[in-house]
C-alpha cells in the first residue's frame, strides 16, 4: 500500500510539473525568450523532483553537496553524464508508466542509451517551435523526403518519431527511404528527381551517412538533380559507423553540387537520445532575416550560403540553457574556447534535467559551434561523474 501511494504521488506531482512546464514553453516559444528567474526556479523545482523520485540521483547529488533545499541556482545542480543512460535506469516514474522508449543507435562501441519517457507530450511541445524556426522560417510548403525508418515500423528511434510528429503536426506525409535498415536510395532519387521536374520545393531529412550515400549514389550515375527553389536539407547523426571518412564541409558541398542547394539551406540538428530537446545549424533564419532577432551580419555562418567549409553557429531554444565546460575541471570557458557540453532541459522531467555530454563544442555568442566526440582520454571530469554515479546506484 505505501508503494502504492509513493507512486500516485509521484504522477499527481508529474502531471502538476508538466502543466507548468508546458505554460512556460508556450510563452518562450511565442517571445523566443525565457525569463531567466522563472527558468531558474523550474530548473530548481525540477531538481527537486528528481532527487524525491530516483534514489540513485538522490545519492549522487547528495555526495556532491546538492541538497534541493540549499540550492539557488541551476548551475549547482549536478548533471548526469550522459553514458550513465547505456547502464541504468534514469527514470522518475515506475515502469509501467512508460509510454514509449526509445533507444540510441548503439554504433559508437558501447551500451545503448535508453530513454523512457511516461508522456510525449513535453517532447512534442519542444519539438515543433524549434523544428519550424530553422527548418521552416518562411512557411513554405514543402514535400518531404525522409531517409530514415518509418517512426510505424520503428518505434524505439527517437529521430524517426521526431520527424513522424513534426511531419504530423504540420500535415505533412513524408516518404520514408530506410527499410529494413537499409536506404533504397534509388528509390529516394528517383522521388527526388520527379518532384525537380514537377518543380516542388522539397525538404530532405536525413543522416549524414544516408546523405552521404544519397550523393555518392548520384555521383556514380553521373547526375545531378535540380531541386526547385525554397528546397532545404535537415542533416543529422554525424558519421557513426561510416564506411569511409568524410568532412562535415565534404558533404555539404555534395549536396549543394548534386541537389542544386544553397549551403546555407542545408541546416544540422543536433539530437541526443539521452535528451528532449533538439539544437539546429542557424544558418537558414540568420539568412532569412525573417525573425525579429535575426541579425545576418551578426555571425559568421550568415555568410555560409556559398561555403560549406564556414563554422556553423547552433543555438539552443529559449527554455534550454547550454554550457561549455573545461573537460577536466568542469567549469566554463571563455569564448571562443573549446571544451564539452552540458545541458540544461526542463523538458527532461522524467530523466535528468542536467545533461553533461561528451560532445566538443566551441563556445560561440548565444550558442556553440559542434565539433565532433570528445576523446575519452581529455574527459577526466565526464568519466569521475560517471564513475560517481554509477558507484552510488548499487543500492538502488
Amino acid at each position: 500500500m505505501a508503494a502504492e501511494r509513493s507512486e500516485a504521488a509521484e504522477r499527481r506531482e508529474a502531471a502538476e510539473l508538466d502543466r507548468r512546464i508546458l505554460i512556460f514553453l508556450d510563452a518562450a516559444a511565442r517571445a523566443w525568450r525565457a525569463d531567466p528567474a522563472e527558468l531558474n526556479a523550474l530548473f530548481l523545482t525540477l531538481f527537486a523532483h528528481q532527487v524525491r523520485w530516483n534514489p540513485a540521483y538522490a545519492r549522487y547529488a547528495a555526495a556532491r553537496g546538492a541538497v534541493p533545499d540549499r540550492l539557488t541556482s541551476w548551475k549547482e545542480i549536478p548533471p548526469v553524464p550522459a553514458r550513465a543512460f547505456g547502464q541504468m535506469r534514469l527514470a522518475t516514474f515506475p515502469p509501467a508508466a512508460a509510454v514509449r522508449t526509445f533507444r540510441s543507435s548503439g554504433t559508437s562501441g558501447g551500451p545503448r542509451a535508453v530513454l523512457e519517457l511516461d508522456t510525449l507530450e513535453l517532447y512534442e511541445a519542444a519539438l515543433l517551435p524549434n523544428f519550424v524556426r530553422h527548418l521552416l522560417p518562411d512557411q513554405a510548403s514543402l514535400t518531404w523526403v525522409a531517409l530514415v525508418p518509418d517512426p510505424l515500423e520503428v518505434t524505439d528511434s527517437s529521430l524517426a518519431y521526431m520527424i513522424g510528429a513534426a511531419a504530423d503536426r504540420l500535415s505533412a506525409s513524408p516518404s520514408y527511404w530506410v527499410r529494413g535498415g537499409t536506404l533504397d536510395h534509388q528509390g529516394a532519387i528517383a522521388t527526388l528527381a520527379a518532384l525537380a521536374d514537377a518543380r516542388e520545393p522539397v525538404l530532405l531529412l536525413g543522416t549524414a551517412i544516408a546523405l552521404l550515400a544519397l550523393t555518392d549514389a548520384l555521383a556514380a550515375a553521373g547526375k545531378t538533380l535540380e531541386l526547385a527553389p525554397g528546397s532545404r536539407v535537415m542533416e543529422t547523426g554525424g558519421f557513426k559507423g561510416r564506411t569511409r571518412a568524410v568532412e562535415r564541409h565534404e558533404l555539404y558541398g555534395a549536396l549543394a553540387e548534386r541537389l542544386a542547394v544553397p549551403v546555407h539551406a542545408i541546416v544540422g540538428e543536433y539530437g541526443m537520445t539521452e535528451m528532449v530537446s533538439q539544437f539546429y545549424d542557424s544558418t537558414l533564419v540568420d539568412a532569412t532575416g525573417i525573425t525579429a532577432d535575426a541579425q545576418p551580419g551578426a555571425h559568421p555562418n550568415a555568410h555560409a550560403g556559398a561555403d560549406p567549409r564556414a563554422p556553423r553557429r547552433k543555438t539552443p531554444p529559449p527554455w534550454v540553457v547550454t554550457l561549455v565546460l573545461d573537460p577536466g575541471t568542469l567549469e566554463p570557458v571563455d569564448e571562443g574556447k573549446e571544451g564539452v557540453l552540458l545541458h540544461f532541459d526542463p523538458c527532461a522531467r522524467s530523466s535528468a534535467v542536467a545533461l553533461l555530454t561528451e560532445d566538443r563544442a566551441r563556445r560561440w555568442g548565444d550558442g556553440f559551434e559542434l565539433l565532433g566526440r570528445m576523446p575519452r582520454a581529455g574527459s577526466r571530469g565526464c568519466s569521475l561523474a560517471l564513475d560517481d554515479i554509477l558507484r552510488l546506484s548499487v543500492n538502488s
